[in-house]
């Protein structure tokens, strides 16, 4: 359900949000990144472009240290990355979450506390991951329904394996990418704080999430409450 259905904003205000929903991305790198996302909001809010972002944090130079927003990148360290390639990379990534993304949510991420930070990128990074989508639905959500928290990694790993199986677009990767798709996957569950690690690091216990009034009125708004679901809300 959750994977192909096109979620329909109340407004154009929102349609920003509706980003490719129905697909499958073979993303391997950056997951979850919620400290830099924060921070690059912060800049957003300060008025700066994504040129002007990309140019001070990715290509720091001695003459650009000089100005004082530069010399307040640097002591930030946003990306926190020392190769120029991996630093576009990450920076990439979270131009894709946060572009042309409305005012409330960015101001979510740039000034919120930790909860609301990281249920709004949760909730930006579900509009982009279909397959994190789905492992929540099909998965996370069933076993709520049946009253059951625990989760180890064989029926993760079903659930991917199945996918693969599947899915037309999904079996067209290799192997090797989809392992790490899946493991990303995984660690954005945890980070994002749905899923906490067992202590034989074989088991999870699912963790329901709460989502923060401000955020949840603002999905409500925009005709986006089907995502608080997804969020275990």
């Amino acid at each position: 359900m959750y994977g192909t259905t096109i979620f329909q904003p109340q407004s154009d205000y929102s349609s920003h949000l509706i980003e490719s929903v129905s697909n499958y991305k073979a993303s391997t790198n950056f997951p979850f990144l919620l400290c830099e996302a924060s921070l690059v909001a912060r800049l957003i809010q300060e008025g700066l472009s994504w040129q002007q972002i990309k140019g001070q944090v990715v290509d720091v130079s001695q003459e650009m240290l000089r100005d004082s927003l530069a010399e307040r990148l640097r002591q930030r360290d946003i990306l926190q990355i020392r190769s120029k390639a991996s630093r576009q990379g990450a920076l990439r990534a979270l131009e894709h979450l946060l572009h042309h993304i409305p005012q409330p949510y960015i101001q979510f991420l740039a000034t919120g506390n930790s909860d609301l930070r990281r249920a709004t990128l949760l909730f930006l990074t579900l509009r982009i991951n279909r397959l994190l989508r789905e492992v929540i639905s099909e998965v996370l959500v069933e076993r709520l329904k049946s009253l059951d928290r625990a989760l180890d990694r064989n029926t993760l790993a079903a659930f991917f394996d199945l996918k693969y199986e599947q899915e037309q677009i999904v079996s067209q990767w290799s192997k090797s990418t989809y392992r790490k798709v899946c493991s990303n996957t995984v660690l954005i569950l945890v980070r994002s704080g749905l899923l906490i690690p067992g202590n034989n690091q074989k088991t999870y216990e699912i963790q329901a999430m709460p989502v923060p009034i401000q955020l949840k009125q603002q999905l409500k708004n925009d005709g986006l409450e089907l995502y608080l679901k997804l969020m275990l809300n």
